[in-house]
């Protein structure tokens, strides 16, 4: 029998689930059944996993899924107290232990939002894969300083050109003292990015001497590796001339009137 026809039938379903999770390069296996399933070179390990049902919608963002896990269970940990460095997506597969060819079909798919914890579960929450077509991009504002990110394509600064390299002599939870940032002055990479090896970003929130303090901590020992450290923009017309002579893409309009000529209140 295949998926299709044992899925369709009134007393030969025993479904079963596999729940696939990747986060940048890592991933995690698991499945609703007792048992552990070896499907496309991969091995599916049984986790006490309680799901909300799927649901259609004309709406969206109503499309959403819950998972529950127990809060001991090793790959929820990194939920609690703090979000995971990279995205989390999640692809759930549906099949049946009564199908003899084995075939798995793509059941639902989408991304982890958010997480909360009690004391004894922690809940997942995730939206859907096509919640995101509905979301309105970010619309381009009338402002003193510049609109753009920092090192975006409507930017032009090129991440690389002014990336240097770091090594990280000791850390806190959140600062480093790295050799090779000394030589700027304080505040170069204020509002900027370090990357670490592992492709982990920390947005830089202070710069001073050899003093790099980040606004989020550290989950790995970060001692002795060799990092990228980009200098910051605090978006303002001459930090475009002076730092990175990108004034042909400066997204701002130094001109606009601080006074309403009309009513003589403050527009900035």
């Amino acid at each position: 029998m295949s998926y299709q026809i044992v899925e369709q039938s009134l007393a030969d379903g025993q479904p079963v689930e596999l729940y696939e999770f990747k986060q940048h390069i890592n991933y995690w296996f698991y499945t609703s059944g007792v048992d552990a399933v070896e499907w496309n070179a991969r091995s599916f390990v049984p986790a006490a996993i309680t799901r909300s049902a799927v649901t259609q919608s004309n709406e969206m963002s109503g499309a959403k899924l819950t998972l529950v896990f127990p809060r001991d269970h090793p790959f929820v940990a990194q939920f609690v107290g703090m979000s995971p460095d990279f995205p989390t997506t999640l692809t759930i597969f549906r099949g049946h232990a009564t199908d003899t060819a084995k075939e798995w079909a793509a059941y639902w798919k989408g991304r982890v939002v958010r997480a909360s914890a009690t004391r004894s579960e922690v809940t997942l929450e995730c939206e859907s894969l096509f919640s995101s077509m509905q979301r309105t991009g970010c619309r381009a504002r009338f402002q003193l300083t510049c609109r753009h990110a920092l090192y975006s394509a409507a930017c032009g600064v090129s991440s690389a050109l002014h990336r240097t390299t770091a090594l990280v002599q000791s850390s806190t939870s959140s600062s480093l003292i790295c050799t090779g940032v000394s030589s700027f002055p304080n505040g170069w990479f204020t509002g900027g990015i370090v990357q670490f090896p592992s492709g982990t970003l920390r947005f830089i929130s202070e710069h001073k001497s050899d003093l790099i303090t980040c606004t989020r901590p550290f989950t790995e020992n970060v001692n002795g590796q060799t990092v990228s450290v980009f200098p910051g923009c605090d978006h303002a017309k001459q930090t475009c001339i002076n730092k990175f002579d990108n004034l042909l893409n400066f997204g701002g309009f130094p001109y606009i009137p601080v006074v309403n000529p009309f009513g003589g209140g403050s527009l900035a």
